[in-house]
C-alpha cells in the first residue's frame, strides 16, 4: 500500500512537471512592428545661414555652381546660386508642409536681403509627405517622389536613405532627377533629353549651426 502510494505521489509529481523537468518557458508575447519614422522636409532641406554647397558638374557652363544660404526669417530662406555665367537670388517658403520657390532674380551680386520682394515665381520643389509614389504638379512640370532609401555617392562622399525627384514636363523631352539627402539637402540633379546629359554633383559642404 505504501509503495502504491509512493508511486502514485511521483507519477504526479512528473506529471505536474516538478520533477525531472522545468516548467516549459514562457512564450514572448508577439510585439506590434513600430510604424516607420516619417521623414521630414526639415531633414532634406537644411536652412541655416551661412551654410554653403559646392557641386561641380559637366555638360553646360551652368552645371558647376556654388549655393549659400544668406538670409532667412521665420520660414522665409533666401539662398544664393553663383554659377559660371551668372548669380541668382531666390526666396523659398521652407516649413513642414513644403519647400516652395516664392521669388527670384538674375544678376544679384551684392547678396541683399530680398525676403521682403513680392512673390514672382511658384514653384513647389519638396512637399509633405515625403513618401514613394506622391506626386504633384507644379510651374508646369509633374514632380513625383521615385524612392526614399537610396545610398548616392558623389565626390562629397557616400550618402544614405537619399530621396529621389524626377521632374518632367508636357512640353519639353527634358527629364531632370534631384537627390536630396538627409542632413545635408541636394546632392545631386541630373539633367536628360536623348543623349544630352547635364550633371551636377556636390564636391563638398558645410551646414552652418
Amino acid at each position: 500500500m505504501r509503495r502504491a502510494l509512493v508511486a502514485s505521489s511521483i507519477v504526479f509529481l512528473l506529471l505536474s512537471g516538478c520533477i525531472g523537468a522545468g516548467a516549459p518557458p514562457a512564450q514572448p508575447k508577439p510585439q506590434p512592428t513600430p510604424a516607420p519614422a516619417a521623414l521630414a522636409i526639415a531633414d532634406y532641406f537644411p536652412v541655416s545661414v551661412g551654410s554653403k554647397w559646392i557641386f561641380g558638374g559637366w555638360g553646360n557652363e551652368y552645371a558647376p555652381f556654388e549655393r549659400e544660404i544668406t538670409h532667412r526669417s521665420g520660414d522665409k530662406v533666401q539662398l544664393q546660386d553663383a554659377t559660371g555665367g551668372t548669380t541668382m537670388g531666390f526666396v523659398l517658403r521652407v516649413n513642414e508642409a513644403e519647400v516652395r520657390i516664392i521669388y527670384g532674380i538674375a544678376e544679384h551680386y551684392d547678396k541683399k536681403s530680398l525676403l521682403d520682394r513680392q512673390p514672382n515665381r511658384d514653384v513647389l520643389l519638396l512637399k509633405a509627405p515625403l513618401r514613394e509614389g506622391e506626386k504633384w504638379e507644379s510651374a508646369g512640370s509633374t514632380r513625383s517622389i521615385e524612392k526614399t532609401a537610396l545610398d548616392v555617392v558623389v565626390p562629397a562622399g557616400l550618402f544614405k536613405n537619399c530621396i529621389q525627384i524626377k521632374s518632367v514636363r508636357a512640353d519639353s523631352e527634358w527629364i531632370t532627377y534631384e537627390y536630396y539627402a538627409p542632413g545635408v539637402g541636394l546632392i545631386k540633379r541630373e539633367n536628360a533629353a536623348g543623349e544630352h546629359v547635364v550633371i551636377s554633383d556636390l564636391h563638398s559642404y558645410s551646414i552652418a549651426k
